[in-house]
Formats: structure tokens, sequence, C-alpha cells
């Protein structure tokens, strides 16, 4: 939904809640519930990429 709804206001999209390059067991704290430190790097290096990217546009 987020998604979709995004892409119909031309806005960048970036989700944060997929790790499918990441192993889960790092990327997780020991709750398995929130990111742990290593997931909110992941996170945060997406985030700047994402506006790095924007800003060449």
């Amino acid at each position: 939904m987020s998604r979709r709804l995004c892409e119909t206001r031309d806005i960048a999209f970036l989700d944060l809640t997929h790790t499918d390059k990441v192993d889960p067991k790092r990327f997780w704290a020991v709750d398995g519930f929130r990111p742990g430190t290593f997931g909110y790097v992941v996170m945060a290096d997406a985030i700047m990429r994402l506006l790095f990217d924007v800003a060449k546009e």
C-alpha cells in the first residue's frame, strides 16, 4: 500500500522492514521485534544512499 501510494505521487519509497540482503539474525535485536545495532546501521546506510541518489537528480 505505501509503495503504491508513493509511486502515484512520484515520491521515493524506501522499505526498511525487509532484510533480504542481510542475515536476519544480525539485523534484528535479541527480542526479534526491533532492529539491533547492526540493523540500524543497515537502515541508516540505505537512507543515506537514497538521499544522495535523490540529491543527484
